[in-house]
């Protein structure tokens, strides 16, 4: 019966993925299209910062992931992973 389920849904649809959280399947390939999907949506940055600009700063620690930051005598340097529209309001 769920396989006559499956095969509907996936005829009506391009590329579905069928998960059942009461069977715990599919979970997996769900997890991995969202971040395929997702990380298009992202980009790479190295940025250095002025102590004085702690506004971008926060913008880049709420909508980011920051994987490393160097606090300097004047500035902060951060390379982090940001939603691509983020950036274009860092710019």
């Amino acid at each position: 019966e769920d396989e006559i389920v499956f095969s509907d849904v996936k005829s009506q649809f391009e590329s579905p993925i069928v998960i059942s959280a009461l069977k715990k399947e599919g979970l997996d390939s769900l997890l991995d299209r969202l971040i395929k999907e997702l990380s298009g949506l992202m980009t790479d940055i190295k940025i250095t910062l002025p102590h004085a600009d702690m506004k971008k700063y926060n913008i880049i620690h709420e909508y980011g992931e920051v994987l490393k930051k160097e606090y300097r005598e004047d500035s902060i340097y951060i390379e982090a992973r940001i939603p691509i529209k983020v950036k274009e309001m860092l710019l």
